[in-house]
């Protein structure tokens, strides 16, 4: 008896394993073989490459646009259903009670007010030629909703199978601009600094172009609580989103005069939040008169990035500023306007929340924009009301026609037309063909009043800093053909146009002084050369400030030269065996945890010290020995900025011993500096350790060409959360060797052979190349799927 019941369990046992096996068996995307839809017109090829890469072969374009429609979703599909939610406020929907903040913020800054329009004008009919593809894509989506596996993630979370719309290719856009918003995250800190300790502590930590626009007037304590709860608020929202956002870039172009093929290159890296699956999906798409190679978004029927048979282009963030905020004077239904009262635009939003009630929630706007006050529990809408503009909602979204545009274009008159129909987000496009170069800043930029300081919460009530217009397309910084033969922009500030410097979050100047340096040397230049740019672990900059640091701890009692050697002597190099990496950081990190979180907290320490703005201004901080922010308020005496420096030592060093133990010569930044690929469902243990790909050592860090991001705090721990979210290079001698990699892989399906196949290659910097010779993919593929008209 004994035995039939053990082996009664054992059976059991295996059969359980056995369905369990089968069950994700039958997730895994489809490869090969044939498949039958309505809505082909003809057959359809398509070759997976050795990366899982499709490379479509189609008679027409509708063909071509349904076959990446499925293959995208059959890959993606549980991102895009995270995104669209997201971006739409309908996340709580499958989360329950955790997204309702996230939801009311969404609702609220009006992405789906923005889709609808942008669906009802531009994609409620099939007339034009980006419309019918638009709609292909977007039946080839559903066709696997309707016919597909459903993904495990969705079983996992019950998440009910709806069908895509229009309206969601605006919600994937929508939320990609959304990224590119910093004013969300820094007007409210800002203003938060000057109305709660003053314009002198501000302008420590603002650089000097915009500090020079600081008024000198009377704290606002009240609005000082205002912003302060919106930064917190804000701050909460955005770490906490289930899908990365766009944090920087790299792009450059080289004329065919410095070219060892005489025709051209381009390259570029789109830093984004690390994530699994990872933002870009590659597609090779051809049908007649047209091939193309390029990285697609979720939910997005046309490359963002890439090239066909004539052009190609990257993009970067302008990180032109966007965003602004404005208080506001709110009686009963009216808004209070140059003296005058006028009526708020308002309606309402209906949040279903899943295992609770829904919620209902009222929206308010003046000509600005929504009052974000409502989102928050903590603040009230009559008390100190914000609204907040953003140039992404104020203009009708031609994204989608535009990307269209590119995609299909034949020359640079053509690409700059398709460039000048985006007003928002703020684009840097780097162009190139056979015989041209160009960068083009695309975004409606508004003349701002000159005493405006557009970086802090400006005056709403008065009509004073309300904006005098826009600077028409032919004003946006640009340059096309330069005599130096190079075009790059790396998120930095470009040159001023007719003496106006346009307000931004412009990243520090690093990068771009290291990849300029670079690109200037004097030699031909061949893809390997701008692998060699892309994987760039030297910072120019770093080492001003380590010196300045290292001759400040000389003057500080204590056997410290060994860190004085450390910092005195380093290069730059963000290598795996780099001591002086983590020293530098676990320093600065302290130094500015000293410095400000005595007036400020934790919290908003963290969000300073990681703010675009501080990241710029490390070395004129602690260059400073006059700063306001030395003093810890906290004491009765008044502290110097040696006696900061030297407690910041003290607490390094203990930190890092307590870390990676007392043998200095063991810290290295391959044991702090890594790099973890987390899926949505990661924070729900142990599903982290099915999902995730990761950890590994990455080389690299803060604001190099090799953009390896990470979070200043006082862990001395460096884990990164962001970098490059593709590389690729293309010769316009050779587009069919042209090569690239996406940091895990192709394919979001758990199951597939493609989940996570490119991740050490990606930390280890190879690349793979971009298919697109068809002899070539016809004999090396693996994989031949059919799709077929039905009848």
């Amino acid at each position: 008896m004994l035995r039939k019941i053990i082996f009664g369990l054992v059976s059991f046992v295996i059969l359980i394993i056995v369905s369990a096996y089968l069950f994700l068996l039958a997730k895994k995307p489809q490869y090969q073989g044939i498949l039958a839809s309505n809505h082909l017109q003809d057959s359809v090829k398509v070759y997976h490459d050795e990366y899982g890469i499709p490379h479509i072969y189609a008679n027409n374009a509708e063909d071509a646009y349904f076959t990446l429609g499925y293959l995208h979703a059959q890959e993606r599909l549980f991102q895009m259903e995270m995104i669209k939610r997201l971006a739409s406020g309908r996340l709580a929907e499958v989360v329950g009670e955790k997204a309702l903040k996230s939801d009311k913020f969404f609702r609220t800054i009006g992405i789906s007010q923005q889709a609808k329009k942008a669906a009802n004008d531009f994609l409620s009919s099939k007339k034009s030629p980006y419309q019918k593809a638009s709609w292909a894509y977007i039946d080839g989506i559903n066709e696997f909703i309707e016919k597909g596996a459903t993904p495990l993630e969705f079983h996992i979370m019950g998440i009910p199978k709806e069908k895509f719309t229009a309206e969601d290719i605006y919600h994937t856009i929508g939320f990609m601009a959304f990224g590119f918003a910093d004013g969300f995250r820094e007007d409210p800190l800002f203003t938060q600094v000057k109305n709660q300790l003053g314009v002198d502590y501000l302008k420590d930590i603002m650089p000097e172009n915009d500090a020079k626009l600081i008024s000198v007037q009377q704290p606002d304590s009240a609005l000082a609580i205002t912003a302060s709860l919106l930064a917190e608020n804000f701050s909460q929202i955005f770490d906490e989103l289930p899908a990365p956002m766009w944090m920087g870039s790299n792009g450059w172009a080289i004329a065919g005069d410095k070219t060892k093929t005489g025709k051209p290159m381009l390259a570029n890296d789109t830093h984004i939040g690390y994530s699994q699956p990872s933002v870009w999906f590659d597609a090779h798409i051809e049908y007649p008169g047209f091939r193309f190679y390029g990285q697609h978004a979720a939910g997005i029927p046309f490359g963002v990035l890439g090239h066909n048979e004539h052009l190609g282009w990257g993009f970067t963030m302008f990180e032109n500023d966007d965003v602004d905020l404005f208080t506001e004077e709110i009686k009963d239904d009216k808004y209070l306007f140059k003296n005058e009262w006028h009526s708020l635009n308002s309606r309402t939003e209906i949040i279903k929340v899943k295992g609770s009630e829904e919620v209902s929630l009222k929206v308010d706007a003046t000509h600005h924009g929504p009052i974000v006050n409502n989102i928050f529990d903590e603040l009230d809408s009559s008390n100190n009301p914000i609204s907040v503009w953003w140039a992404y909602t104020q203009f009708s979204s031609t994204v989608v026609g535009a990307l269209y545009d590119l995609n299909h274009a034949e020359n640079i008159d053509h690409a700059a037309e398709a460039a000048s129909k985006i007003p928002a987000p703020g684009l840097n496009l780097m162009y190139a063909d056979d015989e041209n170069i160009a960068w083009w800043a695309l975004a409606k930029i508004p003349i701002r009043p000159d005493h405006v300081n557009s970086k802090l919460i400006m005056d709403g009530i008065s009509g004073n800093d309300d904006y005098l217009g826009y600077y028409p397309f032919s004003k946006n910084p640009h340059n096309i053909n330069p005599e130096s033969g190079i075009v790059y922009t790396t998120n930095n500030q470009p040159d001023s146009v007719d003496g106006v410097s346009y307000p931004g979050y412009y990243r520090p100047k690093d990068r771009a002084i290291r990849v300029k340096n670079l690109l200037s040397q004097d030699k031909k230049w061949d893809i390997a050369n701008h692998q060699i740019v892309q994987l760039d672990i030297t910072s120019p900059t770093d080492p001003g400030t380590a010196k300045a640091l290292g001759e400040l701890i000389k003057n500080i009692d204590g056997d410290y030269q060994w860190i004085i050697d450390q910092l005195m002597n380093w290069d730059g190099s963000h290598t795996m065996e780099s001591l002086e990496p983590g020293l530098y950081y676990t320093l600065l990190s302290q130094i500015f945890y000293h410095a400000i979180g005595d007036e400020m907290g934790y919290e908003d320490y963290k969000k300073i010290s990681n703010s675009a703005a501080m990241r710029g201004s490390f070395l004129h901080f602690i260059e400073n020995e006059k700063s306001i922010w030395w003093d810890d308020i906290n004491t009765e005496g008044v502290e110097s900025r040696n006696d900061i420096i030297h407690q910041a030592v003290i607490k390094s060093l203990n930190l890092l011993a307590d870390n990676y133990g007392d043998d200095f010569e063991k810290w290295e930044w391959s044991k702090m500096h890594q790099l973890t690929h987390k899926h949505p469902l990661a924070a729900v243990k142990p599903l982290d350790k099915i999902f995730n790909v990761g950890p590994f050592p990455i080389e690299g860090g803060l604001e190099l060409p090799n953009n390896q991001k990470f979070k200043l705090d006082t862990t001395g721990v460096y884990q990164v959360d962001a970098g490059a979210a593709i590389r690729w290079v293309v010769d316009f001698d050779d587009i069919e060797n042209s090569v690239g990699i996406l940091p895990t892989g192709q394919s979001g399906n758990l199951m597939s052979d493609h989940y996570d196949d490119q991740a050490q290659m990606f930390v280890d910097g190879n690349y793979r190349k971009q298919m697109m010779n068809k002899d070539e993919i016809i004999n090396s593929s693996r994989n031949l799927l059919i799709l077929k008209p039905s009848n």
